[in-house]
């Protein structure tokens, strides 16, 4: 320290690498950052978007942000635009009041669906999530199918998972349900929560690591909005009442939208999920179904189907009572969703290679064009 008790600037920390790091930043993100650093791009990462339009948070703070013609001239699919917590490179105009999305950096992780109400293609949720919070309301949500639905969802991001149980105060039983959730989740985490009255959110805060960022899901009226405001010891997020009528959520978080918490993690919070349209790999499904992987390798035929053929462990098992036949059921129906899903990723990877190879010949023939009258001219 200097005789004036101020810090040298050449060992004073910079703020500005500390608001980074807070949101994420690593010295891998800066290693895939490298070829934008040579650009005179800046990184961000985004923390709303709304139809197009982002809202990006950068060293030197918060600004709006819009992909480059060029960018979505390269990048024709919704799959390929930034996601809220994608990192970005930026380039920001004179002005420091708007800024130009150049790049997107690889993802780590990406949680998506399909698209809903019979749509084509994928609805992007967040991306670069360390871990999600599945948060499931004990009143009148409580769905062990739908559970099982999420844990493959995120297996199939490669995020790891925690389940909330949330609104503990209002299940007659909660012991119970924290058990029943148990024999699902695996290794999975299952914490029990009261939101509202506060009750399990110092267990929930213990797994919440500075630089770690991590996305809130789960149905409409969970309680989401309420726990990011228990976790923040503020009103971050607008809370409604859940409808009395069918207990539904009126969808309070309207926007996906990225908060940084003052001991330097990042939450991304999401509007309630209706309809979980899961895309994953067999891999993903296995790993959300442990159990029945491990009952499955006992079965006569290597290639059974468990539908009723002889010498099927699992059928032994539900008559045992060491498997709920609603559990298989449900792995059986997710089973023919990731075939479905597959065959349709396939044929948009196929869609996706004929796109960029018109692109590259359209790009050829406007070349050829713009150069063949000097050539005729040379030749003249």
């Amino acid at each position: 320290m200097s005789s004036s008790g101020h810090t040298p600037a050449a060992s004073r920390p910079d703020p500005s690498h500390h608001r980074l790091q807070a949101l994420g930043w690593t010295d891998t993100w800066e290693a895939s950052f490298s070829p934008y650093r040579a650009s005179h791009l800046e990184p961000a990462r985004v923390i709303e978007e709304h139809r197009g339009r982002y809202l990006v948070a950068r060293a030197g703070g918060e600004i709006a942000a819009e992909c480059s013609g060029l960018f979505r001239q390269d990048h024709p699919h919704i799959e390929q635009h930034p996601a809220v917590g994608d990192w970005v490179a930026i380039q920001v105009e004179t002005t420091d009041e708007r800024a130009t999305i150049h790049g997107l950096l690889p993802r780590r992780t990406l949680l998506a669906r399909r698209a809903s109400h019979g749509a084509a293609g994928q609805q992007l949720i967040a991306a670069n999530v360390d871990t999600v919070l599945v948060v499931c309301s004990l009143d009148h949500d409580f769905n062990l199918r739908r559970l099982e639905r999420y844990l493959v969802f995120v297996a199939g991001s490669g995020a790891s998972a925690i389940i909330i149980l949330n609104k503990s105060d209002l299940h007659a039983q909660p012991q119970d349900a924290l058990a029943q959730t148990r024999v699902i989740a695996g290794d999975t985490p299952v914490i029990l929560v009261s939101a509202q009255s506060g009750a399990g959110i110092p267990q929930l805060r213990a797994h919440l690591l500075p630089g770690g960022s991590y996305a809130m899901v789960g149905s409409s009226g969970a309680g989401k909005s309420t726990l990011v405001n228990a976790l923040f010891g503020s009103s971050r997020q607008e809370i409604l009442p859940v409808r009395a009528k069918d207990h539904g959520g009126q969808h309070t978080t309207t926007a996906r939208v990225a908060l940084l918490h003052p001991d330097g993690w990042v939450v991304l919070d999401t509007p309630g999920i209706r309809e979980l349209g899961v895309i994953a790999d067999e891999q993903a499904l296995d790993a959300g179904f442990p159990d029945i992987v491990r009952l499955a390798a006992a079965c006569r035929f290597r290639d059974c189907q468990h539908g009723g053929e002889p010498g099927c462990a699992l059928a032994a098992a539900i008559v045992g009572g060491e498997l709920d036949a609603g559990r298989l059921a449900n792995y059986l129906k997710l089973g023919r969703e990731m075939a479905s899903s597959e065959r349709h990723h396939a044929h948009k990877a196929r869609s996706m290679a004929r796109s960029q190879i018109r692109q590259v010949q359209r790009k050829r023939s406007l070349e050829s064009r713009h150069l063949r009258p000097e050539v005729e001219e040379e030749d003249g």
